[in-house]
């Protein structure tokens, strides 16, 4: 599997998890081919929620550029066979 391949896998199964809630600019922020476990990607994907009393005003917020807070997600993927082996919260650093 190419990079290219791990990535559109990574996407693909972060909108597949999240079908059912109101996400946006899903996209890339991370990568890396790590040892542990023996090759593994190890993909970080962010996108956009909108949570709470936001959620049926989504269409007029996005309208008026604020979509909500952005998400980050590290995503395992098996390099051999494409399989996901998790999906773990990625707190964003700085400021």
């Amino acid at each position: 599997m190419n990079v290219t391949e791990a990535v559109q896998a990574a996407k693909s199964h972060i909108e597949r998890l999240f079908v059912d809630e109101p996400i946006t600019h899903v996209g890339l922020e991370e990568i890396e081919f790590v040892d542990h476990p023996p090759g593994t990607w190890k993909i970080t994907i962010g996108f956009m929620r909108v949570w709470g009393p936001y959620k049926g005003m989504a269409a007029t917020l996005g309208a008026l550029g604020h979509t909500g807070r952005r998400t980050y997600k590290t995503v395992l993927l098996e390099d051999s066979n494409g399989e996901i082996i998790s999906v773990k919260n990625r707190e964003p650093t700085g400021s």
